[in-house]
């Protein structure tokens, strides 16, 4: 009786280790699909990084709109003296948004 007993356990024993080395399998393969697909999703932020970084932002944009503007008026002035301190006004504005910019707002 004591030898089945043995017997029983060793069994038991060895579908235990069988079991727990199909669970370590399974948990490596797990680990090694979640890494891929972690990869996967950082090379996508890294992409949307890249190209948020090339588009132009709205200080800049509104900017060079007063820029044009500016030009403009000039452009189509045929006599510039009366609207020349309309033209100062645009420049002093233009420079005092860009001076209200921090630096970090340029980059």
């Amino acid at each position: 009786m004591t030898k089945s007993i043995s017997t029983s356990f060793s069994g038991a024993i060895s579908v235990i280790e069988a079991k727990i080395a199909a669970l370590e399998k399974a948990s490596n393969l797990a680990a090694e699909v979640l890494e891929v697909r972690l990869h996967s999703m950082n090379e996508f932020r890294s992409q949307l990084k890249d190209q948020a970084a090339s588009f132009v932002r709205r200080e800049e944009h509104e900017h060079a709109q007063l820029s044009r503007q500016v030009k403009n008026i000039s452009a189509f002035t045929p006599d510039r003296s009366p609207n020349l301190g309309l033209v100062r006004v645009l420049e002093r504005a233009i420079k005092e948004a860009k001076a209200d910019l921090k630096p970090s707002d340029w980059e």
